[in-house]
């Protein structure tokens, strides 16, 4: 009778064991996938992150590089500006002596 109860209380408790190890595996499971889960968002916000600081570092080239080339059209645009005044300039001359020219035609 001794051995009976002996055998049925070793039965239980492996039946215990067994339910133990079978309960805690999904939650071993569930930690290990809730661990990962972390572990690709820390990974994630990182990426972010740095995406976040490449993209501020490009907005600010891209208005360097706007304001670079604003000038380069401003003095270009103020060197067309010394051509233009020059070459008229140079054709209010030439009206002045052709209207002179005509001037002296007329009083000869």
């Amino acid at each position: 009778r001794l051995s009976e109860v002996k055998d049925k209380m070793e039965k239980d408790l492996a039946a215990l064991k067994a339910s133990t190890a079978a309960s805690q595996a999904p939650q071993e499971t569930s930690k290990d996938a809730l661990n990962e889960a972390k572990e690709r968002e820390r990974k994630l916000e990182t990426e972010f992150k740095a995406l976040r600081e490449a993209h501020v570092k490009l907005l600010e080239e891209q208005k360097k590089i706007t304001l670079q080339v604003e000038e380069a059209n401003t003095a270009k645009e103020s060197e067309e500006k010394k051509k233009l005044k020059k070459v008229n300039e140079k054709l209010q001359q030439e009206l002045d002596e052709l209207r002179e020219q005509q001037e002296k035609q007329k009083s000869l």
